[in-house]
């Protein structure tokens, strides 16, 4: 007998700190959003789950059980997506993560980095 599970709700507004560059986090409908400042405070946020004393497909295993999706996104330009109902990317897939990496949020990314 299986007994159903109410989805994680989240609310949450707050902003940290990752090697001196200030991430916002915050919560939309069905959806936890980080938002980095550069691409290179995204990927040591990303570089940070990586000390997590769990393997990656446990952590998005928890986050689909949780019934939740974290979006990264640099500059409000969403890079990529991990937890329910994610498919992975190719190119996630092939550095070992379940996440939808999007090639053309990374490339806007760069380019806002240039402005």
């Amino acid at each position: 007998m299986t007994t159903a599970v109410e989805p994680l709700s989240v609310d949450v507004a707050l902003d940290v700190t990752v090697d001196g560059s200030r991430c916002a986090v915050w919560n939309e409908p069905g959806l936890l959003v980080v938002n980095a400042p550069t691409l290179s405070a995204a990927r040591t946020l990303v570089a940070g789950v990586d000390a997590i004393p769990l393997p990656r497909s446990r952590l998005t295993g928890a986050l689909s059980a949780a019934d939740l999706t974290v979006e990264v996104r640099v500059r409000h330009t969403p890079v990529a997506r991990l937890g329910a109902s994610v498919t992975p990317s190719r190119l996630a897939a092939a550095a070992g993560y379940d996440a939808d990496v999007s090639l053309r949020g990374l490339a806007v990314a760069a380019w806002r980095g240039l402005l």
